[in-house]
């Protein structure tokens, strides 16, 4: 599939035809602004996605990152990442003040990027 192909219409005028993956970001502008914000927001926060990951890594020894099956509205799943704590009866300081300050779900930004999920979505 090209990118990009050009096409004569009835008039005879050269007209360019935008197909694949391409076309999502010219035909859906929400959806481009959405993973091109996503993606600005990791980078912005990539330091501080670094820094919660190596102490949950090193608080518990345990995978720092989760996911969990969300169902969408509209149909179909998708898996939502983000990072992994410890049950609300077994939660130390550290787990809370990612679970209450809502950092746990930084993660998610991920999948704005993957296009999963709209930016509105990781702010609910």
């Amino acid at each position: 599939m090209t990118a990009a192909s050009l096409g004569d219409n009835e008039t005879g005028v050269s007209q360019m035809v935008i197909e694949g993956k391409l076309a999502d970001y010219f035909l859906d502008p929400k959806r481009g602004a959405n993973r091109g914000v996503g993606v600005f927001a990791l980078i912005f926060c990539a330091p501080l996605l670094i820094a919660i990951a190596f102490a949950i890594r090193l608080g518990t020894g345990g995978p720092a990152f989760m996911t969990e099956t969300r169902q969408l509205s509209e149909a179909g799943a998708y898996k939502a990442l983000r990072f992994r704590t410890a049950a609300h009866g077994e939660r130390q300081s550290f787990d809370t003040f990612l679970h209450n300050s809502r950092l746990e779900l930084l993660p998610q930004l991920i999948n704005v990027v993957r296009g999963d999920i709209s930016i509105a979505s990781v702010l609910d």
